[in-house]
């Protein structure tokens, strides 16, 4: 009798064993398919980054062609002092510090050409400060 009984407490504690294994495993499978939910696009799809140098008194590059409907982030380095860059249509008013960059994720839902400006006084040639983003299907 007293085997049986052993086998019988055998079988009960290898059934909660086996429903924690499961309940680990939808666990893991729920948290995988949330982050690649979060993610741009599908797996192995990146987003395109852009590095974009604001100084005395331009940009560099001054134009940039990126993909309607396609998230791509912006990233915008002041090389000298404080600039600032509005675009219109896509973005506005972005504070460029420098030593701190700043990013920016833009999905262009239509194509076209977007004009840019420097939003912040930087000097004598601010007005020639200038940025274009070339959107296209």
């Amino acid at each position: 009798m007293k085997a049986t009984n052993t086998q019988s407490k055998a079988k009960h504690t290898q059934a909660p064993s086996i429903y924690r294994l499961i309940y680990v495993i939808a666990l893991i499978a729920a948290m995988l398919l949330i982050m690649l939910s979060l993610s741009n696009g599908y797996a192995g799809e990146k987003t395109p980054v852009i590095t974009i140098h604001a100084r005395r008194y331009k940009f560099v590059p001054a134009e940039i062609t990126v993909a309607a409907g396609k998230p791509v982030k912006l990233i915008f380095v002041s090389d000298d002092v404080g600039h600032g860059i509005s675009v219109d249509g896509l973005f506005s008013d972005l504070n460029i510090i420098p030593g701190k960059p700043q990013v920016v994720v833009i999905t262009p839902s239509k194509a076209g050409d977007f004009t840019g400006e420097c939003s912040r006084y930087c000097g004598s040639g601010h007005e020639r400060m200038t940025f274009l983003v070339h959107v296209v299907e």
